[in-house]
């Protein structure tokens, strides 16, 4: 959820704070890594449950030589939803979950999104997010 980086406090106070100043809807991007941080996904999903923060999971995704990918690590999107018993919205409407099929299903010639890095910095391209590492394990 905070690319890697030792600072999970401040990320989860950065979306405090965005929260405070009505900033909506808030979306939390996280690369999810076979054999990495796959193990964690329910947590994670459970933590943002009910808060109306919109959780977002991204197939870790080849970034040239800046992440030592390696297929064996994807975790496709469509075993993600399987463990999320086939559903993008729960049942309850007590949140919501996003997928990013970047390697199963790439869309990159039809992406005009921008996004907000964990260190606060806008990015155009989800790529270029991924390669230089700020988005990394959950």
């Amino acid at each position: 959820m905070n690319g890697g980086f030792d600072g999970l406090a401040q990320v989860l106070a950065g979306i405090e704070a965005a929260e405070g100043t009505g900033l909506a809807p808030i979306k939390v991007s996280a690369v999810v890594q076979r054999g990495i941080n796959n193990h964690t996904l329910l947590e994670l999903l459970e933590y943002f449950r009910g808060t109306g923060i919109i959780v977002r999971l991204i197939e870790y995704m080849d970034v040239g030589n800046r992440n030592r990918w390696s297929l064996g690590r994807v975790v496709p999107s469509r075993e993600l939803v399987g463990r999320i018993t086939e559903r993008y919205v729960y049942d309850d409407g007590a949140g919501e979950i996003g997928l990013i099929s970047s390697v199963t299903q790439p869309f990159c010639g039809d992406c005009t999104r921008a996004r907000i890095s964990s260190e606060g910095v806008l990015y155009t391209c989800l790529y270029v997010v991924n390669s230089i590492g700020v988005y990394g394990h959950l």
